[in-house]
């Protein structure tokens, strides 16, 4: 890999993580204000950003905690449409704890 194509692929995966950080930050509101449309939107909307990542990361590692994460997605997907902010607070929970363990295990230098 070139360093330019290198200092790309920082830029790019840069900007997918504050598109997450953002959605994530509207999950956190909307469970606050227990607005469901906007809870099940922002969820949908971290699930699209999280598949780019999918296309663009192979390591099995990662992908691993990608489908954790998915899967506490659609717990707050479900807890949004029945309108059960505890089930879609405890996903929202999950999800927050799926994210340490990857950036966690994304940081160890051995990690592609």
């Amino acid at each position: 890999m070139t360093r330019k194509s290198a200092e790309k692929k920082e830029t790019d995966n840069a900007a997918v993580m504050a598109d997450k950080l953002r959605y994530t930050q509207q999950l956190l509101t909307s469970l606050a204000k227990e607005d469901f449309p906007v809870l099940e939107n922002s969820a949908q909307e971290l699930r699209r950003v999280a598949h780019e990542q999918w296309q663009a990361n192979s390591s099995p590692e990662y992908r691993t905690h990608l489908q954790t994460f998915w899967t506490t997605l659609d717990g707050i997907e479900s807890g949004a449409q029945r309108k059960q902010i505890e089930e879609a607070t405890l996903a929202y929970m999950q999800m927050t704890l799926t994210c340490i363990r990857c950036h966690k295990a994304l940081r160890r230098p051995d990690t592609p």
